[in-house]
This record gives structure tokens, C-alpha cells and sequence, in this order.
């Protein structure tokens, strides 16, 4: 119909064409997509000349009322063709056409079904309009893709929110979120893992009365997602399908545990990761900023070779994260305890540094259980992020596995039923490294993953095996003393 009305133009309407051209192709954006493929990667005025309004379908509105004006034109030169070969009186016609073409206008803007979206409410946000007090809440990311989402589901729990949304902020509204470097990465979408001042930073949003983080996995990369998760670190307060929820005061016993108590300093895990140099990642509840020495010491008495030391900064807080490289010399094959001392007290760690010829690695446990007589499991380490324990698993080939074999690994209850509350499964790193391409003598180090999400809390078994993917039948093995394991599997009931 606007077509239509072109040709029926004046001249003094000549701008009527020109703006409505214009629009067209403003409208059209920062791409020009036909039926779904991209035509033009990259329109070349889209930032000179509509920047300044963010997003070109405003410019909708222009376009809109320039049709409008056309399809009238329109309407009249079908009025001037009809009363040309239709004898008809103008009262008459304007009752025929005028309803036909509202009619076709209307279908072309019909939408049926009109589509909706569900107006779905976490059920956290009802638990948290219950909570007394006056607190906030940073939600994550903080970006104004999501930041609409916070704000409606605001009207729920009704507390307030560090992010929000106005379309023209001032420049001083992002101070405090860039002020702090979890809320930066969170606005960012940068990775939080390995922070320095991890804890220094969760300690200054709770001293600001920021009382949870509220991490949307269905938002974010799931890599991203993960990462945000295990830098947190201690356990959620609470933890759905889209939605990991931390304290930013987490208290000792409830959202993380203690290993050791130096005198008010709390120890609540450590482990050393691989990598070379290794990095050794420790979790404390410093009352202050204190020193902890770690000491590496052959675990027969060595050779007369001094202990190897290295100091570490705990910074203060409820809950500091400590991530520091290890300068370590070069070490004869054997085993090494790791001891953590103050000035007041000091603990010998779980794990053991073992070396070999082929590496090092760190382990809790030695079993030296053998499947099939090819795989030997040499140690077992574990720690816990948020709801997921990461085990830490050394496996040798003692002679080349005849086949591609997938292990597993059992979290069971304590009260001996044999019924696994979670579990893994999979081949060797991640599918990556087959048991058929081992090397006789080839150190292979793994880990498996296990989601604790809505266990209840408790001590659990492990249970470690391997099986034929194909027939689901278990491999059998010996344990250390050369006795079958039952079910071919090694329990671990520490």
C-alpha cells in the first residue's frame, strides 16, 4: 500500500519518501540479515549516525508513521482507480474498501498464539522474602542483559540489589561494582579462579551488608559458571538447576569445614594441584593477617638434606582462599610429608608428596590396588568446591591394558548399603587418554568429578573400579596383600 501511494507524492511531499527510505535502512541495525542469513556483516552508518540511541528498532516508530502516511496515498489511488472503472458513489466505496483494507492491515500484524513467557519465580526468592533484616544481594552476571531478570524477580523477595537498571546511568553509578574485583568479573564475565584477594574482596561485600551472591548457571558459559563456582568455594546455602547461591560471611562448620585450629587461625582445606611448578591451594578463617610456613620433609628422615620451607600470607577474613606456586628443588625419588606451623602450633597435612622417576604426585591414600594386572591405582587425594569433590586419582600401567576400560567412582553411605548416592563414570581424562594407548610404566593422573548437590550431610565411602563399557562387567583385582577386591571394588572407608 505505501508503494502504491508513492507515485501519487507532490513535490512538497518529497521528504515524505526521503525519510521513509532513510528509516528503512537505518532500522535494518548493525547487520543485514535476509531470511536468516547475513547478507552484510557490518552496515557502515550504524555508529556515526544512530549510536547515540543504542538500538536502531526505535527508529521504528519513524518508520511506522511514514508507512502510515503512504498506505493513506496508498488507499487513495485505489479509491481514484475503482471510481475510474466502477461506478460507484464515493460514500459507497469508502464502506467497501476502508473495512477490506483495515482487514488485510489487521492479518498483517496478527499474532496468534500471542506468544508468552513464563512468569517462573526461583523458589530462592521465596525463601529469601522470609529471611528478616535489611540486607542486599549481588546476583551474577551483572550485565544489562540479565539485570531486567533481577529486578522483576526484586518484587518477589523484595531486598535490594547491588545491579539495577536505568537506561542512562551516570558514570558514578558502577563505583562500587568496580570497586570490588568479584562484582568486576561478575560484570566483566571474567574468570575468578586464583584471585590474590579473593577473600579480602568477599569480606568487604559482606561489611557492606551484602549478604549472598547469587550465581545464574543458565546465563553464563558453562565453563565460566564452574569457574565462578569453585573460586566461591564453600558450600552454597543454597543450589537449584539454574541457581548457586554463597554467603559472603560463611561461618566454620556450616559452609565450610575445619581441618586444624591454630590458635584461632582455621585450616579448612589444602591440596596441591599439577603443574610446574605445582601450586599448593589452601583455605582459611583468619581473625587477622598472618603467616603460615609450609615445610617439605622426606618422610624417612631423608639424607641429611635441609627441609625445603615457603611462607604463606593469609589475608583477613571469614573465608580467605590462598593459591601460591611451590619453588621446589630437585627431589630424589621418595616420599615427603608437608607440614603447615605458626608460632603456636602446627599440623601435618594428609597428604604425602610422592616421587618418581616418571613425576610426582600427591596423595591422601597409596592403595596400590591392581586391575586386570595392567592397571595399579598408586594414590587418591580429594578436596570439595561449592557441591562438587574433585578426586585426585594416580593411575600406572603395570603392563598394557588390553582394551579400552571405563572407571567409576561411588560415593556410598556409611550404613553399608551398596547403593551409590553419587557417583562418576568415564574413561581417563575426560575421555582424552584410553586405556588401549598406555604405556607400560606410564604415570597417568586424573580426576573425577562428583556432584554432592542435595546430599544430605554425612560421612560417605568411596568406591573405585573398572568395567567393560560394552558388557558392563567389572574388571577384576588385589588389593595391596594380594587379596581379590570384592565386586572388583577398592573401598575406602576413611
Amino acid at each position: 500500500m505505501a508503494l502504491l501511494g508513492l507515485p501519487r507524492l507532490r513535490r512538497e511531499h518529497g521528504w515524505l519518501g526521503i525519510t521513509t527510505l532513510l528509516a528503512l535502512i537505518l532500522t535494518l541495525g548493525t547487520t543485514l540479515y535476509v531470511n536468516g542469513y547475513v547478507i552484510v556483516p557490518t552496515l557502515p552508518w550504524y555508529t556515526p549516525i544512530i549510536g547515540f540511541i543504542r538500538t536502531p528498532i526505535r527508529l521504528n516508530l519513524v518508520l511506522g508513521q511514514c508507512l502510515a502516511i503512504l498506505a493513506g496515498f496508498g488507499v487513495a489511488a485505489i479509491k481514484t482507480r475503482l471510481q475510474r472503472s466502477i461506478s460507484l458513489a464515493i460514500g459507497h466505496w469508502s464502506l467497501v474498501i476502508v473495512p477490506i483494507v483495515s482487514a488485510l492491515v489487521l492479518f498483517e500484524f496478527l499474532a496468534y498464539p500471542f506468544p508468552t513467557t513464563p512468569a517462573y519465580t526461583p523458589p530462592f526468592y521465596v525463601q529469601l522474602a522470609q529471611e528478616p533484616g535489611s540486607f542486599a544481594i549481588v546476583e551474577a552476571p551483572l550485565d544489562r542483559q540479565t539485570d531486567k531478570f533481577y529486578m522483576y524477580w526484586q518484587t518477589v523477595h523484595g531486598k535490594p540489589l547491588v545491579n539495577g537498571h536505568v537506561s542512562r546511568p551516570p558514570a558514578s553509578a558502577f563505583d562500587f561494582i568496580q570497586g570490588n574485583g568479584i562484582t568486576r568479573a561478575f560484570a566483566r564475565r571474567e574468570p575468578l579462579r586464583g584471585r590474590a584477594q579473593l577473600g579480602a574482596e568477599l569480606a568487604a561485600l559482606a561489611e557492606t551488608n551484602v549478604r549472598y551472591i547469587v550465581i545464574h548457571k543458565q546465563f553464563l558459559a558453562p565453563e565460566l559458571a564452574a569457574d565462578w563456582i569453585a573460586a566461591l568455594a564453600t558450600r552454597p546455602v543454597h543450589e537449584e538447576e539454574d541457581l548457586t547461591v554463597f554467603a559472603t560471611q560463611p561461618e566454620a562448620g556450616v559452609h565450610f569445614g575445619v581441618e586444624h585450629d591454630f590458635n584461632g587461625l582455621l585450616l579448612s582445606q589444602a591440596w596441591l594441584e599439577p603443574g610446574q611448578p605445582p601450586t599448593l591451594e589452601s583455605h582459611w578463617s583468619a581473625p587477622e593477617r598472618c603467616s603460615v610456613t609450609l615445610t617439605l620433609r622426606a618422610a624417612d628422615g631423608g639424607d641429611g638434606k635441609p627441609p625445603y620451607s615457603q611462607v604463606l600470607t593469609v589475608e583477613r577474613g571469614t573465608f580467605s582462599v590462598v593459591r601460591v606456586p611451590l619453588s621446589l628443588p630437585d627431589l630424589p625419588p621418595g616420599e615427603y610429608e608437608l607440614l603447615f606451623s605458626t608460632d603456636d602450633a602446627s599440623l601435618m597435612l594428609p597428604q604425602r608428596l610422592v616421587v618418581t622417576p616418571g613425576g610426582w604426585f600427591a596423595a591422601r591414600f597409596q592403595p596400590d590396588a591392581i586391575w586386570n594386572e595392567s592397571i595399579a591405582l598408586r594414590g587418591i587425594d580429594w578436596h570439595r568446591l561449592a557441591n562438587t569433590l574433585y578426586i585426585d586419582l594416580q593411575w600406572e600401567a603395570r603392563q598394557t591394558p588390553g582394551d579400552d576400560y571405563k572407571f567409576f567412582v561411588h560415593l556410598l553411605p556409611l550404613d553399608r548399603d551398596d547403593t551409590p548416592v553419587a557417583q562418576f563414570d568415564g574413561m581417563p581424562r575426560n575421555w582424552t587418554h584410553p586405556t588401549s594407548l598406555w604405556r607400560v610404566g606410564e604415570p597417568v593422573a586424573d580426576q573425577a568429578l562428583v556432584d554432592l548437590q542435595g546430599l544430605p550431610a554425612g560421612t560417605y565411602r568411596l568406591a573405585i573400579g573398572w568395567y567393560m563399557p560394552d558388557t558392563n562387567e567389572r574388571l577384576t583385582g588385589i588389593d595391596t596383600s594380594g587379596q581379590p577386591l570384592p565386586e572388583g571394588r577398592l573401598l575406602l572407608d576413611h
